[in-house]
């Protein structure tokens, strides 16, 4: 109307999905009904109604240069992004939960989120540490990071098996990797390493193959018992949202997450509290 100043999306240059690549594009206004109910509209129509139970949001940091772009807030306009990321990445993971439901079928549903802030958890079950590089440093600080997600509310965390980023892994590195991460919420051998090759379960012969199949039917052996804990830490969280009801108490209690340090199981022992 008259005297109302236009709103222009901003149009960057944007992470393709191809390696090195890029292409003009913009985000998505999750604090905006139009921007928020497009989401939704579409993941119900291109997925859920395909028959997906399980919608991974990705590059959702909301990486803006210009941190004055204005951005929806909920239908009132004059909101800069700058400090509005997290409540954008929330909506996200909310608006998918929300396009997940509509199929009215009984399934668990799963959203999966790269980016979160204090929050996100209650729509987004799963996530993991980020683009994590390919040595033992991180091998040892991933673990680390996924109990501390843990205990900051997050229910279910893993890592980027072998490293995402840097050389290939050495083979050592990449066993101990699978064998560490084996019983996480989250197992993915995922990379993009610096000679453009990709680290896969054989990529070592087949003695390492062997020893990563050996991971995968441990893994398989305790399904049953991450699928509970994961069940369990996301009773709280779904409940309190109102967006299920009647999700079982399961093992480990309300709200637990999967992941977790052993000072959380013994929290009287001191022993526990410092090394574990």
């Amino acid at each position: 109307g008259e005297g109302k100043k236009s709103i222009v999306p901003i149009v960057e240059s944007m992470w393709s999905g191809g390696p090195n690549t890029s292409l003009p594009g913009s985000f998505v206004d999750f604090l905006s009904d139009a921007g928020y109910d497009f989401w939704s509209r579409r993941s119900y129509d291109s997925l859920v109604s395909k028959g997906c139970v399980a919608i991974w949001v990705d590059n959702n940091e909301f990486e803006v240069d210009d941190g004055s772009a204005v951005c929806g807030n909920l239908g009132e306009r004059g909101k800069t992004i700058e400090l509005n990321r997290p409540a954008l990445t929330t909506r996200m993971a909310q608006a998918s939960l929300e396009a997940l439901m509509m199929s009215g079928k009984k399934e668990r549903k799963l959203v999966v989120t790269r980016a979160g802030g204090p929050g996100v958890q209650r729509y987004a079950g799963l996530t993991w540490t980020g683009d994590n590089y390919s040595n033992w440093t991180t091998l040892k600080w991933g673990t680390c990071m996924a109990n501390s997600l843990g205990a900051s509310g997050f229910p279910g965390v893993g890592v980027d098996i072998g490293g995402f980023a840097g050389p290939p892994p050495e083979e050592e590195l990449f066993v101990r990797f699978c064998q560490n991460c084996c019983l996480q919420a989250r197992f993915t051998i995922h990379s993009w390493n610096d000679d453009g090759s990709i680290t896969e379960c054989w990529s070592y012969g087949e003695k390492t193959t062997e020893v990563v199949k050996e991971c995968l039917a441990l893994r398989r052996r305790f399904a049953p018992q991450i699928y509970t804990l994961f069940a369990a830490a996301c009773t709280r969280l779904v409940n309190n949202s109102g967006l299920r009801e009647g999700v079982e108490e399961a093992l480990g209690g309300e709200g637990c997450p999967v992941t977790r340090n052993v000072g959380y199981e013994f929290i009287n022992d001191d022993n526990a509290l410092t090394d574990g």
